[in-house]
């Protein structure tokens, strides 16, 4: 699997509005939400009005959204000025300020569960699929909103809640996970805003449509309890800058370093300090072991991914990777085809890491991470290895696993502590060593490519200073 194809966890957004998402979370998401009398609404309404600015004048519609074919696949959305609009109705184009909102879902799936602010996903499966919700407020006019997407099915313009929206059904990954597959954009111009909503293959269409239906955008009482949104300014930069980036083919990423950078290289066996200066002084880690498998014998069920589910045999055996071999379309004029598959057999890499408290404080809430990297060793370099490469003949141009358990972080640890009672030693005691097992899944042909990344940083897709500082440890098979 290429660095490009690689899965997110959450849909394709700026970062800043993952941070925001983030901040929110933290304020403990509240179950039910503050009532708004009529009266309030009312006044609330007519108070914002009068700050945006007419967007319906005497009956007329001003603004609408609608899409547009731009190629075979690909779908451009966007708000325009009605005609009406146009022949000279009052209508700021730039309004002076947006209002605080709050934005309300009246339905969400049966079965589904709020896991973040804007996130709901049905409570079996929390991690994966579901609904995300954006927000953004049109600071540069609602008639500046223009989102292009590739590889879109099929496409309708719709009506939902009194709002006009579009709904695209895109095409599916390749990689065995739950794409969101399926947008819809609902224009909210009396407020100033747009939403919207990343749909996973895991919900209908009929169920992703009623909960659109169901959302409201109203007012808030104060900051505080309104809903984050992203400035479409903001926004509008971020993509101008991933399209530059995009033509310029870089990356940012550091994927290959030259073999004197890999000198600091630990063996199985070896203790080596962590680069945290508060830490460094007392703390000794150790790799002692690492045990390969073809199943899931070794790990303790308390500790085990959901994914494991469907992953493994009655027999707790891994079962094979899926590697299909993809043509890879444009999203315009073409989609990616898969021109042929093969079945690789999986392998469990369990390794025993022991952290030892040298010095004479107790150490508290010491934070543990593993990130598992493939390196392909070269003449003079060392370089990311990412996936099979085609050869001259050959018509596939990208080679992409199905399975859900790899490519990740410690998909298994068995120590929890700290606040949240995640990936944290709680005490070490001066002389006392805690031991920490970490398990992933590789392919069976990668295991000769295998450096276990201790810095807490984690990363397991670039090298990193902090993880070639404080050095990787070799386990190659």
């Amino acid at each position: 699997m290429r660095l490009e194809d690689m899965k997110q966890e959450f849909p394709n957004m700026p970062e800043d509005m993952k941070a925001m998402v983030e901040r929110e979370v933290a304020k403990q998401i509240k179950t039910v939400k503050p009532h708004f009398s009529a009266a309030k609404i009312a006044i609330a309404s007519a108070v914002a009005v009068m700050v945006m600015g007419t967007t319906v004048f005497a009956g007329v519609k001003l603004y609408q959204m609608n899409r547009e074919p731009a190629g075979t696949y690909a779908v451009e959305t966007k708000i325009q000025k009605t005609e009406g609009a146009e022949a000279g109705t009052q209508a700021q184009s730039v309004p002076a300020e947006i209002p605080a909102v709050t934005l309300e879902t009246g339905y969400i799936p049966e079965g589904m569960i709020q896991t973040e602010e804007g996130k709901y996903s049905y409570s079996d499966t929390p991690s994966i699929g579901g609904i995300s919700i954006v927000l953004y407020g049109m600071d540069q006019g609602d008639d500046a909103f223009r989102v292009l997407d590739k590889g879109v099915l099929n496409s309708e313009n719709i009506l939902a809640g009194g709002h006009e929206g579009v709904y695209l059904e895109m095409q599916k990954g390749n990689d065995g996970s739950v794409y969101f597959n399926q947008r819809i954009y609902l224009s909210f111009p009396e407020v100033h805003h747009v939403v919207q909503m990343y749909v996973g293959e895991d919900v209908t269409r009929e169920e992703a449509l009623k909960t659109a239906e169901g959302i409201r955008l109203t007012p808030a009482e104060n900051e505080k309890d309104s809903t984050p949104a992203l400035a479409w300014s903001d926004y509008a930069a971020s993509v101008i800058e991933n399209e530059e980036l995009s033509e310029s083919d870089e990356s940012g990423m550091c994927l290959t370093v030259p073999k004197e950078r890999m000198e600091n290289v630990h063996k199985i066996g070896d203790a080596f300090s962590p680069l945290d200066t508060e830490l460094a002084a007392g703390l000794k880690i150790k790799v002692t072991d690492v045990q390969i498998a073809d199943d899931v014998s070794l790990l303790n069920p308390a500790y085990m991914d959901s994914e494991f589910d469907g992953a493994v045999d009655a027999g707790g055996k891994l079962l094979p990777n899926k590697i299909n071999y993809i043509k890879t379309g444009n999203g315009v004029d073409s989609l990616d085809e898969i021109i042929k598959t093969r079945e690789v057999p999986q392998k469990l890499v369990y390794a025993t890491v022991e952290y030892q408290n040298t010095g004479n404080t107790e150490l508290n809430d010491v934070l543990y991470f593993g990130s598992l990297m493939k390196i392909q060793e070269n003449t003079d370099n060392f370089a990311i290895y990412q996936g099979e490469t085609p050869q001259p003949g050959d018509q596939w141009n990208v080679s992409q696993g199905t399975s859900l358990l790899q490519n990740r972080d410690m998909l298994y640890s068995d120590v929890l502590g700290g606040s949240e009672n995640k990936n944290y030693i709680s005490s070490i005691k001066p002389g006392e060593t805690a031991t920490v097992h970490m398990a992933y899944v590789v392919n069976e042909d990668e295991l000769d490519k295998l450096y276990l990344n201790l810095d807490t940083y984690g990363g397991s897709f670039e090298f990193s200073d902090t993880c070639l500082d404080m050095g990787l440890v070799d386990i190659r098979q």
